[in-house]
């Protein structure tokens, strides 16, 4: 071992230096008496051991200690004086020296020696140990938060966690104090109805063979709501099969339970627009079939007929019926598309009674008619799609009611010209306006 002794006396460093030898202590013994000498050793590296006298001419004990605190304070330093009386001794203790030999019992040194590398050692052990705690602990911390996962781990045995991710309020609003080191801490936020099938799950798997457990649950968050949450765990277990460790992670799925009912929702209302669009194709079918027939029977009728106004209230209802199987396959999108002169004034008011029943009573519809013409070139199926997507969108953004404005009329606008010189011309178009008072 490498060993720098601060010492003014060859003759004490020879004798230090074969005291160690004799014990069996191979060693290098570098004898300095100044601070910029013991700097320069320090600076050097590979130094083992510190030994000092207290009092020289040059340099004293304490300042060689605590240049060596500062640059190294697990380094052994022990003091080796010729006169060093009990209150000295302590007082260099509490400056952070590790022992202190007196001259006149030097063979107490090998010893002390011994005893101070051990100690040194197993301080270096715990510090190194100590620092890949640490850094295990940074990187489960950036494991957590790169999988936005709430991990932690349970000792089984102690029914103590000891360990929670950094932040797991991330996910559900709770700090590791909220929750505690006792696992009732989580339990009891579980949703009442699933609690039980929860740890009944868990103590079966930590009592059986398997080394893992898997559950789907509601977990309550600070706030009060529930969140729908994934819960993975792996177990670690003893020579005996008993279960020792159990390391999880819980994931927030609530986002992804709420596309899946969306997705059902869709595929329920594509269902029913397939229905929908069948029956509304058979039934003006049927409508075709009653008009058909009451214009027969009308055209044989002389005008004063006592049963024409009756045949005429049947084609009117015809009509009616025929308008609402467009509707119904405007709305299953089963229309086939046909462009032609259509009135969107007409649309419009055709469809605000439809649109009062589907919004109901929390949404107020207003619809405004302008004087100008209205005319436009267009399917009339498609034009009804537009008003109702956009109606049923409206609802959908005002949960808590509101009011839903449909505006026809004529405004003018500036079209850019096709002609050879450019100019703008000023040009009328029909415009349609839906606006709600939603999110």
């Amino acid at each position: 071992m490498r060993i720098v002794h601060v010492e003014d006396s060859a003759a004490d460093v020879d004798l230090v230096a074969s005291t160690l030898e004799s014990a069996g202590l191979e060693c290098d013994v570098v004898p300095v008496d100044t601070a910029e000498a013991l700097e320069a050793e320090l600076a050097r590296g590979g130094v083992d051991l510190v030994l000092s006298d207290v009092t020289m001419p040059r340099f004293d004990g304490l300042s060689a200690l605590r240049l060596v605190r500062k640059r190294d304070p697990l380094l052994p330093f022990i003091f080796v004086s010729g006169s060093m009386g009990e209150e000295a001794a302590i007082e260099t203790l509490r400056a952070g020296a590790t022992d202190y030999v007196l001259k006149e019992r030097l063979s107490r040194l090998p010893g002390c020696v011994r005893r101070a590398l051990a100690e040194a050692s197993e301080r270096k052990a715990r510090q190194d140990a100590q620092r890949r705690l640490a850094e295990l602990a940074e990187v489960l911390s950036l494991v957590a938060r790169a999988t936005r996962d709430t991990i932690w781990d349970l000792d089984v045995r102690a029914q103590c966690l000891t360990w929670w991710s950094e932040d797991p309020d991330s996910l559900f609003g709770y700090t590791a104090a909220d929750l505690g080191s006792s696992p009732a801490g989580w339990s009891e936020r579980i949703h009442p109805d699933e609690r039980d099938r929860v740890l009944a799950g868990m103590h079966a798997a930590i009592d059986g063979p398997g080394d893992g457990w898997c559950a789907e649950y509601r977990l309550r968050r600070k706030e009060g709501t529930y969140a729908h949450v994934l819960h993975r765990a792996y177990l670690i277990r003893a020579a005996d099969g008993a279960a020792t460790r159990l390391i999880g992670a819980i994931t927030d799925m609530t986002r992804r339970v709420e596309l899946e009912a969306q997705l059902r929702h869709a595929q329920k209302m594509e269902a029913v627009g397939t229905l929908a669009g069948g029956i509304a194709h058979d039934f003006n079918n049927i409508l075709t079939s009653i008009q058909g027939f009451a214009e027969l029977a009308l055209g044989q009728l002389p005008p004063d007929h006592p049963a024409r106004d009756d045949i005429d209230e049947i084609c009117k209802a015809g009509e009616r019926g025929s308008m609402l199987t467009r509707q119904l396959l405007a709305f299953s999108r089963k229309q086939a598309v046909a462009a032609s002169l259509v009135d969107l004034a007409d649309v419009v008011g055709d469809l605000e009674k439809m649109l009062r029943r589907l919004l109901g009573a929390r949404i107020a519809v207003h619809v405004a008619i302008g004087d100008g013409p209205t005319r436009v070139i267009a399917d009339r199926g498609q034009m009804e799609q537009v008003v109702l997507n956009l109606a049923v969108n409206a609802r959908d953004a005002m949960p808590d009611g509101g009011r839903l404005t449909i505006e026809v009329g004529t405004r003018n606008a500036t079209m850019a010209s096709t002609a050879r010189d450019g100019a703008a011309r000023e040009s009328s178009e029909v415009a349609l306006v839906v606006r709600d008072t939603g999110i």
